[in-house]
């Protein structure tokens, strides 16, 4: 006959196992990440862009750069956030936005007691 004392024993040692090995990865894992840094090349690939344009941005100061002598680096998560800045909305999210305005302005009026006459 199975012992259900003994089950209940055997996972629980389980558990703290699985636990201590999760601890372990946990401190192991709390040294900072460095971010991913991309030369010129790189970053027009990631971008899908050309080298040129590239250049010509950097120039223009309209994309994240760091330049340390002669050499232009960018952060990955930094082009990301650039990319997610220019998201163009869609037509559902733009009448969606204009409709919260106008509310908010009827509900001003309303508050202020109607449109006062002029």
């Amino acid at each position: 006959m199975h012992n259900p004392f003994q089950e209940i024993a055997e996972r629980l040692n389980s558990i703290e196992s699985i636990l201590a090995d999760l601890q372990k990865v946990a401190t192991s894992a709390t040294t900072p990440i460095e971010p991913e840094l991309l030369d010129v090349a790189q970053a027009a690939s990631f971008l899908r862009l050309t080298t040129q344009t590239v250049y010509d941005k950097v120039h223009a100061r309209t994309l994240p750069h760091v330049k340390q002598g002669n050499r232009i680096y960018f952060f990955k998560d930094e082009l990301i956030g650039w990319l997610k800045a220019g998201r163009q909305q869609t037509v559902e999210q733009q009448t969606d936005q204009a409709r919260e305005v106008i509310a908010a302005s009827v509900a001003r009026r309303q508050r202020k007691g109607g449109r006062s006459s002029s």
